[in-house]
Order: structure tokens, then sequence, then C-alpha cells
């Protein structure tokens, strides 16, 4: 795992502050107010789909 990564502060920062691009909070705000997600639901989405690329990417390491 990293330890020094460029973008360090900004990863800290998630947690408190959520993601910079307001394309991300559109698409909540979609899908919470067009189709009725809860919170909850959305953060599995999100949650889901950083772990499938974050399975992806380690089965292309074991490669």
């Amino acid at each position: 795992m990293l330890t020094d990564h460029p973008d360090m502060h900004e990863l800290h920062d998630w947690p408190i502050y959520g993601p910079k691009d307001a394309r991300i909070a559109d698409l909540v705000w979609k899908l919470a107010l067009e189709h009725g997600l809860r919170v909850k639901e959305i953060e599995a989405v999100i949650e889901a789909a950083l772990t499938a690329q974050l399975q992806q990417m380690m089965g292309a390491v074991d490669k």
C-alpha cells in the first residue's frame, strides 16, 4: 500500500467533505430525488462499485 500518495490530503478529507467532483453530488441527488433511493442505498451502490474496481485491479496484479 502507498503511504506517500499525492492526494493524501484529499483522501484524509474525503470522509468529512466528500468528493470534490460536483457530478458525483448531482448523481446522488438524482438517485435520491428522482428514483427514491435512500442515502444508505446510494452508499451501498458506491461501495459495490468501488469494491468491484478494487477486486478487478487486484486480479490484474495477481496475474
